[in-house]
């Protein structure tokens, strides 16, 4: 992997992952913080991978300077999406658990 090929695929997630923490305000653990930027890394590379792929119809990108600012620019607009709907539905949406147990 080149330096290129890093930078357009892991730094636009890793200013997602800022973005978030600078809208929530909380403190998170390693494993929280991992967690989420795994998540924001795989949306955004799929969806970019699919918008590319649509486009171009090519299943290999050659990741030349044109095309990793226009991959990152991208994959940013799209991270930063995914971060709003994210902290959205981490507001909004609530689910309650009951567990049951057959020995009573």
């Amino acid at each position: 992997m080149t330096f290129n090929e890093v930078m357009a695929l892991i730094l636009p997630s890793l200013i997602g992952l800022l973005f978030y923490l600078k809208l929530t305000e909380e403190k998170l653990n390693i494993m929280e913080l991992f967690g989420i930027l795994s998540l924001f890394m795989f949306l955004t590379n799929f969806i970019c991978y699919t918008i590319v792929y649509y486009f171009r119809e090519k299943q290999q990108f050659l990741f030349t300077p044109s095309f990793t600012i226009k991959y990152s620019m991208t994959a940013l607009v799209i991270v930063l999406i995914i971060v709003i709907v994210y902290r959205f539905l981490e507001l909004n949406v609530k689910v309650k658990l009951k567990v049951e147990n057959k020995k009573k």
